[in-house]
């Protein structure tokens, strides 16, 4: 099952980057900026948050689809 574990790899990699992207809302570490968030009206924090959420969702249902049941 090494595509399970590819795709947790890259879950987890996108939940650390959420949650440091969370954690430096006021811009004390310097992550948010890195972003270049505001550059636009499309492309904000929060903007920035979904996508990685919905990264997250994708590459959970897809663990969902790729796992068999042992019979």
């Amino acid at each position: 099952m090494a595509g399970y574990r590819i795709i947790s790899l890259f879950q987890a990699i996108a939940s650390l980057f959420l949650a440091l992207s969370v954690f430096d809302y006021g811009n004390l570490i310097g992550l948010n900026l890195a972003f270049n968030f505001g550059m636009s009206p499309w492309w904000t924090t929060y903007t920035f948050w979904g996508y990685l959420i919905a990264l997250i969702a994708i590459l959970q249902l897809v663990k969902a689809f790729i796992v068999r049941e042992r019979e």
